[in-house]
């Protein structure tokens, strides 16, 4: 998915964790950036983050009448 429309759902430290990256980018550096934010993720509470989720996308679940 491409970081703009990643955004829209992923608030980072809130929901999820957003690593830059571009192209050019040096890989060793990419996969570094990436491993820690898993092990953040890993020591993080969950359970907030998935509310953070659900509190972002209630705005596009379709209402039951």
């Amino acid at each position: 998915m491409p970081i703009k429309k990643s955004k829209i759902f992923i608030k980072d430290a809130e929901n999820g964790y957003l690593v830059p990256y571009s192209e050019t980018m040096d890989e060793d550096l990419l996969v570094s950036q990436m491993a820690d934010k898993i092990l953040f993720a890993l020591e993080s509470d969950l359970e907030s983050m998935y509310q953070a989720s659900y509190d972002l996308a209630k705005h596009y679940l379709n209402q039951k009448c």
